[in-house]
């Protein structure tokens, strides 16, 4: 997957800058969970430069919410920044999240999913929590995030940040990659289902961005600049790349080498969804049942 496309990205350019013209995100609010740090913070950070009117960065510590925040203010006082505690692995808490968000007329635009747990699930109980936060939480976030009360009907972009684990073998930890694979596959079934211009969700492999969480050396020459996954994240909520609704995306691929295949991913219903290596995928139509 690594060589889809014949320019493999390491950073941002042109295309993706959320400085272009085309990547305008005046008015829009976004949400980002995990967004304290790391992915999280650098994306907010890309929507922020793209004119995004209001960023909402969403994390289990108030503490670091309450620096990330102050920075953000004075990095980009043009944007409305708001840090909210809220622990994205429970659905008491999501949904508590989503009240407030109501309560205080707030809609939210773009949803960055990028909370998640990591790491070696060592027994059953740490198995099921990976499932629970990776899958289960983020059920919820989709469901509220959908139900919105919205009079004006405008669309919603929903940006599933998941790992290139999902396709890797041998992959030593069964825990993340297998919870991360099962949420990707259902984004991709679930749009099948609603319209683009109502809902757009693309999942989106962010590259190899060194955060506080890995526990490889960070002078080493495998990490991409932390800009290509924030600038391809507001990328893919542009007007450009609505035709890959419902796909699997990797940050590194280049863009203008997607836009030319707008035909066939909008003529293939399995083109970059997740699914199995090696056989074709088939269509309701395909199956002949006895």
């Amino acid at each position: 997957m690594a060589d889809f496309t014949k320019i493999y990205r390491r950073t941002t350019y042109p295309t993706i800058s959320p400085s272009a013209p085309s990547q305008d995100q005046s008015g829009r609010t976004v949400l980002v969970t995990g967004g304290s740090e790391g992915i999280g913070y650098g994306i907010a950070e890309a929507f922020a430069i793209a004119h995004a009117a209001t960023v909402i960065l969403v994390s289990r510590s108030q503490d670091k919410l309450d620096k990330a925040a102050a920075k953000f203010r004075s990095d980009h006082p043009q944007t409305k920044v708001q840090g909210l505690s809220s622990d994205s692995s429970d659905a008491s808490a999501i949904g508590a999240l989503w009240q407030k968000l109501a309560d205080d007329k707030v809609f939210v635009d773009v949803l960055v999913l990028n909370a998640g747990a990591i790491g070696e699930a060592k027994g059953l109980a740490e198995a099921i929590f990976f499932f629970n936060f990776n899958i289960i939480a983020n059920l919820h976030q989709l469901e509220h995030f959908q139900n919105q009360p919205d009079e004006s009907c405008r669309q919603k972009v929903l940006i599933n940040i998941t790992s290139a684990s999902v396709q890797c073998y041998n992959y030593p930890r069964a825990a993340y990659p297998g919870s991360k694979a099962g949420f990707a596959n259902y984004l991709c079934h679930v749009s099948e289902a609603i319209p683009e211009d109502k809902l757009r969700i693309i999942t989106l492999h962010p590259g190899a961005v060194y955060t506080a969480a890995v526990k490889i050396p960070k002078d080493l020459p495998i990490w991409d600049h932390p800009s290509l996954s924030a600038h391809m994240a507001v990328w893919v909520s542009g007007k450009e790349a609505a035709f890959l609704h419902g796909r699997f995306v990797w940050a590194n691929w280049d863009a203008d080498e997607l836009l030319t295949m707008k035909e066939r991913v909008l003529g293939d219903a399995a083109f970059l969804k997740v699914g199995v290596t090696g056989v074709g995928s088939f269509t309701t139509q395909d199956c002949k049942l006895n």
